[in-house]
């Protein structure tokens, strides 16, 4: 039997670093499995590859998802497409259901390896062993806008629609269901997600609520709702919110950085912080938004005052719309077009490089070198790449060699 795995889930070769010195630089070719995006470098300097409609990608990428098996999901306009770095493969569903949409809206890969499919009008299906079924209890409404598990495993889906059963979750073979008006206030539903200890959090248009497990309900917070909210957890765990006002911690912790409003009112923004504290914001009309966590840092303690927003505009078409990290690192992007995704580079140019009498010695951690120059020894190490002098009253270094 011949085994299928996506071809960018292959593993890395690695491989020491190797430096060539060049007329007008330095070329450093390092290690890619595992290596963290840069963004304080040009954005030309990051690998961008595009799948575009014309290249067979599906159009409008709302949703991405990575199942253990290593396959990139999206939830697009046309239904739910597999794609292992090479073939978009349409998946179609077991049974026809002529009240499902084609459109799919939310994705989760849920721990036990299930893939949870949300639709814009036909509730949900999971996706397991080759077969895509419905899992819905009695005839579904309204749009599904976000999919999220609990701690507990509890797959819970939340809804837009002008049914009252808007939110519900699945647990043991059962599913439980909220009330609009009842158990939640009538609002628009605008974004959901797990919090750091695994309860669910939920963005209506007005207000934002906490579910207690105890208690078994909800618990209004003090924090307000708005138009286009997203919601992200960093890497310590913290909610953050974003919406049309602005993006700022959702306990209320520190400043808030204001902006460009959304136009596109049906689009709502989503919040990605990659393994590397960076945060990324789709949803914006003239590209990606980026973050820097000095940027994250200074506006947690209330600085506003020096924002390092960055701002990928060579994507597919100046709106994006879906946010996803996977295992290796790369970040990709859906978009009305087709697929985005960004990945670290092996190369990387280092400008105003001084003039080496020596080869390079590794020392300590991975990518660490010291070498000789007619002024002294430096060291060159970091991500984005840094040289420093370390011993400036050695004078002209011929040789140097490491002892073991």
């Amino acid at each position: 039997m011949i085994s299928l795995r996506p071809v960018f889930d292959l593993p890395a070769s690695r491989f020491r670093l190797a430096f060539l010195a060049l007329l007008f630089g330095m070329m450093i070719v390092t290690p890619r499995a595992g290596q963290a995006l840069d963004f304080t470098v040009p954005t030309t300097e990051m690998r961008h590859v595009k799948w575009s409609i014309a290249e067979g990608a599906p159009a409008n990428v709302v949703a991405i998802a990575q199942t253990p098996d290593g396959f990139i999901w999206l939830g697009t306009a046309t239904g739910l497409y597999r794609f292992d770095g090479v073939r978009f493969e349409h998946i179609e569903a077991q049974e026809g259901d002529p009240a499902r949409s084609l459109q799919v809206t939310a994705l989760l890969a849920a721990r036990d390896g299930d893939l949870w499919v949300g639709y814009d009008y036909g509730g949900v299906a999971v996706y397991r062993h080759g077969r895509l079924q419905g899992r819905n209890a009695g005839t579904p409404r309204g749009s599904v806008v976000a999919i999220v598990q609990s701690s507990d495993g509890a797959i819970w889906v939340a809804s837009e629609s002008s049914n009252s059963q808007r939110l519900r979750y699945y647990k043991a073979g059962k599913w439980h269901v909220f009330n609009s008006g009842v158990d939640l206030p009538d609002e628009h539903t605008q974004d959901m997600i797990a919090d750091r200890d695994g309860t669910i959090i939920i963005a209506l248009s007005d207000s934002i609520h906490r579910f207690d497990p105890a208690a078994g309900r909800f618990v209004r917070l003090n924090a307000r709702g708005g138009v286009s909210v997203g919601l992200g957890k960093d890497r310590s765990g913290n909610i953050w919110i974003i919406d049309n006002d602005s993006l700022r911690r959702l306990d209320g912790r520190g400043g808030a950085m204001r902006l460009t409003p959304g136009t596109t009112g049906y689009i709502g923004r989503r919040l990605l912080f990659d393994r590397d504290g960076r945060l990324w914001v789709t949803g914006q009309e003239r590209g990606i938004i980026r973050l820097l966590p000095e940027t994250l840092q200074r506006l947690e303690r209330g600085d506003t005052s020096r924002p390092t927003v960055q701002v990928l505009r060579d994507v597919l078409g100046p709106l994006s719309l879906a946010p996803f990290q996977d295992r290796e690192g790369n970040v990709w992007v859906g978009s009305p077009n087709g697929l985005d995704r960004f990945s670290a580079i092996d190369v990387h140019l280092v400008s105003s490089f001084p003039t080496t009498n020596t080869g390079f010695v590794p020392i300590g951690r991975e990518g660490t070198f010291l070498f000789g120059t007619p002024k002294g020894l430096y060291r060159i190490h970091g991500n984005p790449i840094r040289t420093e002098m370390v011993a400036p009253n050695w004078g002209i270094i011929f040789n140097i060699c490491s002892d073991h």
